[in-house]
């Protein structure tokens, strides 16, 4: 007969790990069912619950056995965990004022543990806590939604970028991806029509409709992170990072756009040809070459920015292999095919401003491939052919001038 675990009957610091081991085991259970439930199906939900509440049951037992037989820290540390586990059971379930409150019990304990503790395990305690910040801001902004209180800017940035709470728990990272959804299709639903190159251009579909706000979404992520980000200065590799992934992103979303475009544009072709189905096709042709414009444009400021890196001794994936003169040279043949492919895009060829600002750029890549070809002659004493690179690319960049 299984006897429960009574305060009592507790004599060995080792049983207090049964009630631990068992709201872990309940906790990783319904994380497997979260993560395996991708099409949110109601049966697998409901028993995604009852693992969270048998975790949080667990978890007030061990609170209840450590408040009468543990010292005063494990004590608070027991119910930290129990506000952590009862808080995930209310946040799935949208109870955003419990949940509140539990995220904030666990965050006031493990910080004050933290101000009185050594400084390892000091660490340990501020982790705690600020894995839980992105769960009590979630619950505050649910709480003035619906409690008709105007949201500020920078709580209802908070679903702007999922990936970007690495602390956050599984749980939250699936509400916020359902907020972020949400935000995307009202979004969407306002956006009707685009102006490119002073002409206004009709978005008609839902999907091309998504699909163009994800990318101005994707854009606007990369220009706060170029224009600081709240890096400090100490975190410029950091910075580089973020960026190149946050291009990948944008190149996903240009990709997605583009795809929805294009079918668009099949599904009009296949109709009859009238002068309404003419216009609609050159307006969908003129929206293709916007994405195209955006993606080829920071495709080559990805490129530029690599080229940074390795002349900084920073390869890829932050390592510190020397690039040589041929790898830029490579680099900067991408960025040249990059600004020709540019040069040739529907409704951009002929702005001859636009066009003025290409043959710039393509002088000044021109200059610093010159430039670096030069330097793999002179690393082989051919010194000749380096000294009419070395002029070639300062008439090239006296061209840019």
């Amino acid at each position: 007969v299984k006897r429960p675990l009574e305060p009592e009957s507790v004599r060995d610091a080792r049983q207090l790990m049964l009630p631990l081991f068992c709201a872990e085991r309940a906790w990783a259970f319904a994380m497997q069912l979260k993560r395996e439930n991708t099409q949110q199906e109601a049966r697998p939900h409901y028993h995604l619950l009852a693992r969270l509440a048998k975790a949080a049951e667990w978890s007030a037992k061990l609170a209840a056995l450590c408040a009468e037989r543990a010292d005063q820290r494990t004590d608070l540390e027991a119910k930290a965990y129990s506000a952590f586990m009862h808080g995930n059971v209310a946040l799935e379930r949208e109870n955003w004022a419990p949940a509140l409150a539990s995220f904030k019990s666990t965050a006031t304990i493990c910080t004050e543990l933290a101000r009185v503790t050594m400084a390892e395990q000091a660490a340990l305690y501020k982790q705690v806590a600020a894995e839980v910040e992105p769960s009590i801001r979630f619950c505050s902004y649910n709480l003035r939604r619906l409690g008709g209180e105007e949201v500020s800017d920078e709580t209802d940035a908070m679903g702007d970028d999922v990936d970007g709470l690495a602390g956050a728990s599984d749980i939250l990272r699936s509400k916020l991806e359902q907020v972020l959804a949400e935000t995307r299709a009202k979004q969407a639903e306002s956006l009707t029509e685009v102006v490119v190159l002073g002409e206004r251009i009709p978005l008609r579909t839902d999907k091309t409709r998504l699909g163009y706000s994800a990318v101005q979404q994707a854009l606007l992520e990369v220009q706060r992170c170029e224009e600081g980000g709240g890096k400090e200065a100490g975190d410029k590799a950091d910075k580089g990072d973020d960026l190149l992934a946050l291009y990948d992103k944008l190149f996903v979303a240009c990709n997605d756009a583009l795809d929805s475009v294009r079918l668009e544009l099949r599904e009009t072709k296949k109709r009859e040809q009238s002068a309404k189905s003419g216009a609609a096709e050159a307006s969908l042709l003129t929206l293709q070459a916007a994405l195209l414009w955006q993606k080829l444009h920071h495709t080559a400021r990805r490129n530029l920015l690599l080229l940074g890196r390795l002349r900084e001794g920073k390869g890829p994936a932050g390592s510190r292999k020397r690039a040589t003169p041929e790898d830029l040279v490579r680099l900067y043949d991408a960025v040249l095919a990059t600004l020709d492919e540019m040069r040739s895009l529907h409704g951009y060829k002929e702005n001859e401003a636009l066009m003025g600002q290409l043959a710039a750029r393509s002088a000044v890549a021109k200059a610093h491939r010159c430039y670096w070809v030069a330097e793999s002659y002179g690393a082989v004493s051919k010194w000749r052919e380096a000294e009419a690179l070395y002029e070639r690319a300062a008439a090239l960049l006296s061209e840019a001038e």
